[in-house]
C-alpha cells in the first residue's frame, strides 16, 4: 500500500520529500555515529573507514579530498584506525613509492554483522516499490548527493577562524548563499540541457 503524503500537489509533495530525506539524513548519521563509538572510534575514524569500505582501497591524498580533510588530519586519523586494527597501510606491488589504505579482514567481519540486517529490509522495502520508481529514487538519491558534494565543497570555502565572530559567520554565510545561487543556476542549466545532475555539472 502507496503512502501519499502530497495528495497530487506538487508543493506538498516537493516539502514532503524534503521533509522525508532531512530525516533519514539525521537518522543515518546518527546510527553512523554509533557504530564509531561501537568501534572505539571517533566520527571522523568511521566516516574513512567508511569511505575505505566502499572502494576497497584509497591512497591517503584519496582519502582527504573524499573525507574533507587535510592529509595532516588524514594521517592521524589512520593511525588511530591501524592501532585499533581495523585499517592497514600496503605498498603499491608495482610501484612502491605509492601507499594504500584498506579496511582489515577484522573492520569487515563486524560490519558484515553490524549491516547484514539490510539485505533482508532492503528486500522487503523493495516490494512497497516499481522498479520504475526505485530507478526515480536512484537517480534523486545521486543527484541530491552531488549537490551535497558540491554545497559542502563551497561551504568549506567559507570557514570561519575559531577566534571569528557570529557577525563574521554571517557574511561567510551570505557569501555562501552567492555561491550556491551560482550552483542552483548550473543545475538548472543541466537541466535544460536534458542531462542529470552529477558532479560534472559543476565543474569549472
Amino acid at each position: 500500500m502507496k503512502q501519499d503524503n502530497s495528495n497530487g500537489n506538487p508543493a506538498d509533495a516537493a516539502m514532503a520529500l524534503k521533509s522525508a530525506v532531512r530525516h533519514d539524513q539525521v537518522a543515518t548519521s546518527l546510527f553512523d555515529e554509533t557504530f564509531a563509538a561501537f568501534l572505539g572510534i571517533d566520527a571522523n575514524g568511521g566516516r574513512c573507514l567508511e569511505i575505505m569500505s566502499l572502494a576497497g582501497r584509497v591512497t591517503a591524498g584519496q582519502l582527504a579530498e573524499q573525507a574533507r580533510l587535510t592529509t595532516g588530519a588524514v594521517t592521524g586519523v589512520v593511525d588511530r584506525l591501524e592501532r585499533a586494527g581495523y585499517a592497514r597501510r600496503v605498498r603499491d606491488e608495482t610501484d612502491r613509492r605509492k601507499v594504500w589504505i584498506e579496511p582489515t579482514e577484522l573492520a569487515g567481519r563486524i560490519a558484515a554483522r553490524v549491516f547484514s540486517q539490510f539485505a533482508d529490509i532492503g528486500v522487503l522495502i523493495m516490494q512497497y516499490f516499481t522498479v520504475e520508481e526505485i530507478d526515480a529514487i536512484t537517480r534523486f538519491i545521486e543527484m541530491n548527493t552531488a549537490i551535497n558534494r558540491e554545497r559542502t565543497r563551497l561551504l568549506m570555502q567559507h570557514m570561519v577562524p575559531p577566534e571569528g565572530t557570529n557577525e563574521d559567520r554571517i557574511v561567510e554565510a551570505r557569501a555562501f548563499e552567492r555561491d550556491t545561487q551560482i550552483m542552483t543556476r548550473k543545475a538548472q542549466s543541466a537541466y535544460d540541457a536534458g542531462k542529470p545532475i552529477s558532479e560534472e555539472t559543476f565543474e569549472e
